[in-house]
């Protein structure tokens, strides 16, 4: 990535000094906003889309259909393991990047840290020293970098907690399109069509996925399978619960890794008509006693081809 040199200063009231060497307690207003510019850039050129790791992963793991009939459970949860790690290695070099880019742009981080190096530059015994000690005496250095520009760093682990939470959100989600493609369902998504047409069927909040569009959702709803997928729980079910009843949808499958599910939840679910998909494993060891929840297997080699064999009769 190109660098570019700006010099950043700091008002009296937002430095102070330890030792001779100044401690930052803040950003103003114009570093702030600098910061969080020079954030977004580094994350957008290093860091890909949600979509582009899971696709990765897919491809990379050789998640074909005769695969995931296989063993769709372990597939689903190797693939989420797989994506985080590869988004685990970017998110580390976009940190060292962009952290790279302080004392080389802005004229007072650049400060403190020549402040702490200073004393051992005429230190004749620090190029000596054995490999250990050297990694102390480098650790001691960047401990107390980090401590006195702390600000920049909170800054960027706010962002990256803000930028985790939202990927979390999407990644699952994504899991199951990926699945749906890989076994040719013709399926429609917010993510694809656009929130604005779940909008017009007063969906956009309850429903990810409509099995097999929504065209013929319109036309016969019962006959359509309407997805929404949550990681987890916790109380979002009764979300769904409520939105399913205020708009009318028939029935919903609501696709989830959670593993905290109790029986009362199940039981509250299946009043509102809410199918959940489960692990097989979860399936068998707690809800085989109970037609409503279903493994992930049964949805996606048996439900859904049900489904999509009405439409197919329909068309001819």
């Amino acid at each position: 990535m190109e660098i570019t040199i700006s010099v950043g200063s700091m008002s009296d009231d937002l430095v102070v000094r330890s030792s001779d060497i100044p401690v930052l307690m803040g950003l103003d207003s114009t570093e702030d906003a600098w910061w969080a510019d020079e954030i977004k850039r580094y994350r957008s050129a290093i860091i890909k889309p949600p979509a582009e790791y899971i696709s990765i992963a897919f491809t990379e793991m050789g998640l074909t259909r005769e695969r995931l009939n296989q063993d769709i459970d372990v597939a689903v949860k190797e693939t989420r393991a797989f994506s985080y790690k590869r988004y685990l290695e970017d998110e580390a070099r976009f940190h060292s990047e962009v952290f790279k880019q302080l004392t080389r742009q802005r004229e007072l981080p650049g400060t403190i840290m020549t402040a702490i190096v200073k004393p051992i530059v005429g230190d004749h015994s620090f190029p000596l020293l054995n490999e250990q000690e050297m990694a102390l005496r480098i650790g001691d250095l960047a401990g107390e970098f980090v401590g006195k520009i702390f600000p920049y760093v909170y800054q960027l682990c706010l962002s990256t907690t803000q930028s985790r939470r939202s990927r979390a959100g999407q990644e699952f989600e994504l899991v199951i399109e990926q699945i749906l493609k890989i076994y040719g369902y013709s399926y429609e998504a917010q993510s694809n069509v656009g929130a604005a047409r779940f909008q017009e069927l007063d969906l956009a909040k309850a429903v990810d996925f409509l099995v097999p569009s929504t065209d013929a959702y319109l036309s016969n709803r019962p006959k359509c399978a309407v997805i929404t997928a949550k990681t987890t729980l916790r109380e979002r079910w009764q979300q769904v619960a409520e939105e399913l009843q205020r708009t009318n949808v028939p029935a919903i499958y609501l696709l989830t890794l959670d593993e905290k599910i109790t029986d009362s939840v199940v039981k509250n679910l299946t009043k509102y008509n809410i199918t959940l998909v489960v692990p097989g494993g979860q399936k068998d060891a707690k809800f085989s006693h109970i037609d409503q929840v279903l493994s992930f297997e049964s949805f996606f080699v048996h439900d859904l081809p049900h489904v999509l064999a009405y439409w197919k009769t329909e068309e001819n």
